[in-house]
């Protein structure tokens, strides 16, 4: 059994978070924690529902660096439910991925609060290997 747009936007009004709907697969909400403002977009496939704060940390320098990546690594074997990537621009992307298999009420709510909390945890530290390796010209 799959979860259907309508269930979300249930989710949604119960976890208290208000959401545009952009399309029926795709939906927009947002919040503002410790250290910024993170855009999030859900998105309903016939497997998955993706949560996805993307961009992250938006990039001027579109070349992958050592560093960033190495972050995006070692950050990713301590964290749970979520990990962090790049998209085809070179923007950090945060997402947590749940399989539409019993797909409920609580993994919604373990989606949101995985993202929220690590969105705002790694801020800071990603920004700061951007500008630092923009500032080393890597």
């Amino acid at each position: 059994m799959t979860v259907s747009s309508e269930e979300i936007v249930e989710y949604f009004g119960r976890y208290g978070w208000k959401y545009e709907a952009r399309r029926p697969d795709l939906l927009r909400t947002g919040f503002v924690g410790d250290s910024g403002t993170f855009e999030v977009w859900v998105r309903l496939t016939e497997h998955w529902v993706f949560f996805i704060v993307n961009p992250y940390v938006l990039r001027t320098d579109k070349s992958p660096n050592k560093d960033l990546l190495r972050m995006i690594l070692e950050v990713n074997q301590k964290i749970n439910l979520a990990k962090f990537g790049m998209d085809d621009e070179g923007d950090v992307v945060l997402s947590v991925d749940m399989p539409q298999t019993a797909f409920s009420y609580e993994r919604f709510e373990d989606a949101m609060t995985a993202l929220s909390h690590y969105a705002d945890l790694y801020k800071g530290s990603f920004e700061n290997v951007c500008v630092e390796s923009m500032a080393a010209g890597s």
